[in-house]
This record gives structure tokens, C-alpha cells and sequence, in this order.
């Protein structure tokens, strides 16, 4: 929720404590209930949608959406794809 707070204050779009928590368990709840890995894809469609409900500017939404995804999501993955690839071939002798 924190990230999502950031996310929020970083572009300077008002919101309330409702709007963080709603926004927070809508994608939580897409997350949980894709099938896909983590909800990629369905979280980032779904997310603006449910924060344009939220009475949120369609345009801020898709920006903060794709905000915290990249944090919570993109940021963890590209990190432990380097990690795994550092330590695969950490463990070679030439």
C-alpha cells in the first residue's frame, strides 16, 4: 500500500485513504484470482479501471498503475533474472 501511496503522491494526483485501500485490494484481488503468473497482464488492464471507478482521472490511473506494477512487479522480476544469471555463472571454471 505504500508503494501504491507513492505511486499516488510521486504524480500529484489527490486521494483518499479509501481510494488506496479499494485500489490496493481490487489488484490484490486480480492477482490473485488470473490465471495468468502473478496476474501479469491482467493486473495492468484491470487496475486502471477499477481506480477510474475509484474517481480517479482515466489517464492518472493507467500512469499509476503502471507505476506500481513496475515497482512491485517488473523491478523484483529483471532483479532476480540478473541475480539468477550472476550466480549461474558464477559457479563456471574456465
Amino acid at each position: 500500500m505504500c508503494i501504491l501511496v507513492c505511486s499516488f503522491l510521486s504524480f500529484e494526483v489527490p486521494f483518499s485513504a479509501g481510494t488506496i485501500i479499494a485500489g490496493f485490494s481490487i489488484a490484490y484481488l486480480f492477482l490473485i484470482v488470473s490465471p495468468t503468473p502473478s496476474g501479469i497482464g491482467i493486473v495492468e488492464g484491470l487496475m486502471p479501471v477499477a481506480l477510474s471507478s475509484l474517481n480517479v482521472n482515466w489517464s492518472q490511473a493507467v500512469v499509476i498503475t503502471i507505476a506500481y506494477r513496475t515497482v512491485t512487479f517488473w523491478v523484483p522480476f529483471g532483479l532476480g533474472a540478473w541475480a539468477f544469471r550472476s550466480l549461474h555463472t558464477a559457479g563456471e571454471e574456465p
